[in-house]
C-alpha cells in the first residue's frame, strides 16, 4: 500500500485488511520515482511467486 498517511492506526488496518506491506508516500516527485523504480525492481524482478 502506497499512502500519504503515516498513522500507526491506518498501517494496523492495511495490515489487519491483508496488505503485504505499507509504504509512505514522498512528498518529492524525485523521491516518488526513486520509490517507484524500487517497487518495480522488488515485484517484477526480485519477488518469487509459488508455483501452482
Amino acid at each position: 500500500m502506497l499512502s500519504a498517511s503515516d498513522f500507526q492506526r491506518d498501517v494496523a488496518d492495511a495490515y489487519r485488511l491483508g496488505t503485504y506491506g505499507c509504504l509512505h508516500k514522498p512528498i518529492s516527485f524525485d523521491a516518488l520515482f526513486e520509490m517507484v523504480k524500487w517497487i518495480k525492481t522488488f515485484w517484477l524482478q526480485l519477488n518469487e511467486y509459488p508455483i501452482e
